[in-house]
């Protein structure tokens, strides 16, 4: 919160958050909340200050999780943005993890969760192609869906600096398709700086908060070997 009140009112076109999901890793920084009502208080806390430093048209993307039972947090935070915020819902994207989670007792956890919102009509929707379930019928690549099958955990490959690192297809995805060459990026959660390095190669402008020193350098020294 110490980082959103040194930005000023509509200064930016697009937050990408990729918050704590509660009580999922086993590290402090999921685990400092006494009960589901603290976090997403908390959650409620950082949203209403992305709304206000959005430009109006500007949009909001958040990652989550569902599935498990104490991953249904996600969908309560979902139902209190359109409750208690002015923001307006406008999508829901499914990012499917190839290394799935769980038991025999059901169907494992393969997936993550994106959603969208607007701070009123959204200005910036830059479509986006892929080839990755192969081309339409006048051989070119698809139009995206909210359904994204080729993103490839960074954990499959273990070479994640962070545990809940998001793979780089999803930044290079959300950062052209929703802000323009110039426009400024919040990223109120750094993490292992993914995000930042799609802003750096698409020519936009970040600012970015992380509290853990270790990510913080980690964070650092991924975006200065990019520039350099």
């Amino acid at each position: 919160m110490d980082g959103f009140k040194q930005l000023n009112d509509s200064s930016a076109e697009l937050v990408i958050a990729d918050p704590p999901y509660f009580k999922i890793v086993k590290q402090k920084w999921d685990n400092q909340w006494e009960s589901e009502n603290n976090y997403l208080d908390w959650c409620l806390n950082w949203t209403k200050e992305s709304y206000r430093v959005l430009k109006e048209g500007g949009l909001f993307y958040v990652w989550g999780a569902i599935g498990k039972d104490r991953e249904h947090p996600f969908l309560k935070y979902m139902f209190k943005v359109e409750e208690e915020t002015d923001f307006k819902f406008l999508n829901f994207i499914t990012m499917r993890n190839f290394r799935v989670f769980g038991n025999s007792s059901h169907f494992p956890f393969g997936r993550q969760e994106l959603l969208v919102f607007s701070k009123g009509k959204h200005n910036t929707y830059n479509k986006q192609y892929s080839d990755f379930e192969g081309v339409n019928r006048l051989g070119h690549p698809k139009l995206v869906t909210n359904v994204w099958l080729d993103c490839k955990d960074v954990s499959l490959y273990n070479n994640a600096i962070h545990p809940t690192e998001k793979p780089y297809l999803s930044s290079e995805r959300i950062v052209p398709s929703s802000s323009n060459e110039g426009d400024t990026i919040i990223i109120p959660f750094v993490g292992s700086g993914v995000d930042c390095e799609a802003c750096i190669r698409n020519k936009r402008d970040y600012i970015g908060f992380e509290l853990d020193p270790t990510y913080s350098v980690l964070a650092n020294q991924r975006t200065l070997d990019i520039a350099l």
